[in-house]
């Protein structure tokens, strides 16, 4: 898990892993003026394809879906 193009408040790229249950949180992130700040949250876990989402900076409840990925001998 990641949010692209945002720094935490020691200047690094923020990050995140999830609970057994997929729940993630990020901390340390640099504030924003704006209350209304979107940011690319990136989620992404083998086996599956990466998600892009636009959630509010601050955001506390945010489902996520991640589709399977396709491997070389699936069919559609």
């Amino acid at each position: 898990m990641a949010i692209q193009d945002w720094q935490t408040v020691d200047d690094k790229p923020p990050t995140a892993s999830t609970d057994a249950e997929g729940r993630f949180r990020f901390d340390n992130l640099r504030p924003s003026p704006d209350p209304m700040q979107q940011v690319r949250l990136i989620a992404h876990k083998a086996g599956y394809e990466p998600s892009y989402t636009d959630p509010l900076l601050g955001t506390t409840d945010y489902p996520i879906k991640l589709r399977s990925a396709a491997t070389s001998g699936d069919n559609p």
